[in-house]
């Protein structure tokens, strides 16, 4: 696909994802279940989601096998703002992205991997065989995960051992 080609797919997928009509594009129950639960302000961003995973128009593999930059969903979020589609957030469109994203991870709707080029992306959640890249960029993430939570102690424990010499001294 081309770089105007792929742009050219981008709006039609936007324009058809903001008409609302959930009924146009088979998805899978669960994930249908699931973003009905996701807040009335984050109607636009999990159709965008319905959209890029479940339609035809950026990629052509089944929905287990696609997986995304949290970059395409703030890219594509930020073109339906421009074009009048979808409301602000009033924030930082790729901390509203990723918000929503573990949003979505907590209702077990996706997966979050570590891609090869280090930034974040998106895989639908699937019981069916993951390619790859998909497998690898999901241990990538949970190693990320598990340092950052080991950073996040040490940081805790330091402010704990800073609050008690300053309180220990009056």
């Amino acid at each position: 696909m081309t770089k105007e080609e792929y742009r050219q797919a981008q709006t039609a997928l936007l324009e058809e994802a903001m008409e609302g009509d959930f009924a146009s594009i088979d998805v899978y129950p669960a994930q249908n279940r699931q973003l009905w639960f996701m807040p009335e302000a984050d109607r636009a961003f999990c159709m965008i989601h319905r959209w890029i995973f479940f339609s035809d128009y950026i990629s052509k593999k089944a929905p287990e096998e696609r997986y995304f930059s949290i970059y395409t969903y703030a890219n594509l979020l930020n073109k339906a703002i421009r074009l009048g589609l979808a409301p602000h957030p009033r924030r930082d469109i790729l901390d509203y992205v990723e918000q929503s994203l573990e949003k979505l991870v907590n209702l077990h709707v996706i997966d979050m991997l570590v891609l090869d080029t280090g930034h974040k992306g998106v895989c639908i959640r699937s019981p069916k065989a993951r390619t790859e890249l998909i497998a690898q960029g999901k241990q990538r993430y949970k190693e990320k995960k598990v340092l950052s939570n080991k950073q996040r102690k040490v940081r805790i424990n330091l402010l704990d051992k800073c609050l008690k010499l300053s309180t220990a001294s009056e």
